[in-house]
């Protein structure tokens, strides 16, 4: 476990690697980007972004819709809503960054373990009304804003139908939000769920264990993302959503590495590290500009 000074020092690499403007390579032997695994696999689970600390992420037994303006992304001419759970949240240290360089004003609303869909969905093995309520405020509010485009993604795979559970009920779900977002002018863009870890296995936990040979001992095929098909299959009945494939990026040749020249890439559960986030940044923008410039065109 690393002491306070050596977490800050860390927490300082990491900015300065992310202000340099870095991305992807080009296979296993490229430079590695820190002098050691980043961020330490001990405080993995503290590689999260600031919309945590900054009250943002709505928990799971809440309902109110918190806006969260951006703090570097707070004018321009065109405005972003990031929406949904926290698979999106996962992203907004790259969104915020894009936002900035190309001059758009970004906004999210993010609550935990809830999609941005009209299905009920559900937490463990009961139902979420709260996801329910904070989507329906979340609507209006959207209404109210007229975005110029939103940018979600989900790790929900299946909603109640019936007595049961369905992708189809939760698919269904999304293209209501995303059809009415379309009727009023407002693009959807989707992102690909991360994939999830092999069951039973925590990536930091197994990387601090074999620090010598973390891809050798701990890496595992990637599945794609729980949420990902839901949401593909969505996107295909919306005209006005578009879908970005990031997981071909986050587990290349479908082989989830935990560790990249040197950054550490999952947290919790399927969840990405920040370090690994601001790594993709310049391939998220390659991705998500030329979508939003179609879109509003």
């Amino acid at each position: 476990m690393l002491s306070a000074a050596a977490v800050g020092a860390q927490q300082q690499e990491v900015t300065q690697v992310a202000e340099a403007d870095f991305g992807l390579g080009t296979g296993p032997d490229d430079t590695p980007l820190f002098p050691v695994i980043t961020p330490d696999p001990g405080q993995a689970t503290a590689d999260v972004p600031d919309v945590y600390a900054r009250g943002c992420q709505v928990a799971v037994e809440d309902t109110e819709v918190v806006p969260c303006l951006s703090e570097s992304a707070t004018t321009g001419d065109i405005s972003v809503a990031v929406v949904g759970d926290s698979k999106i949240a996962q992203w907004l240290p790259a969104l915020d960054a894009i936002a900035v360089e190309q001059g758009w004003q970004l906004t999210s609303y993010t609550k935990s373990g809830c999609a941005f869909s009209s299905a009920t969905q559900t937490v463990g093995d009961d139902t979420y009304p709260e996801c329910v309520t904070w989507n329906e405020e979340l609507e209006g509010l959207l209404v109210g804003a007229e975005p110029d485009f939103i940018v979600t993604s989900g790790v929900v795979s299946q909603a109640v139908d019936g007595d049961g559970k369905s992708q189809e009920a939760m698919s269904a779900g999304y293209v209501e939000k995303w059809n009415t977002m379309g009727e009023l002018g407002i693009p959807v863009v989707v992102i690909s769920d991360t994939p999830q870890p092999e069951p039973g296995v925590t990536p930091y936990e197994c990387v601090a264990e074999n620090m010598d040979n973390p891809n050798e001992a701990c890496s595992w095929p990637s599945d794609g993302g729980s949420g990902s098909d839901t949401l593909l299959a969505a996107v295909d009945q919306v005209p006005t959503a578009t879908y970005l494939d990031m997981n071909q990026f986050v587990c290349q040749q479908d082989v989830c590495s935990p560790v990249y020249r040197n950054v550490l890439t999952y947290r919790q559960g399927s969840h990405i590290t920040v370090t690994f986030v601001e790594l993709l940044r310049e391939t998220l923008a390659d991705q998500l500009v030329p979508a939003v410039e179609a879109s509003l065109s």
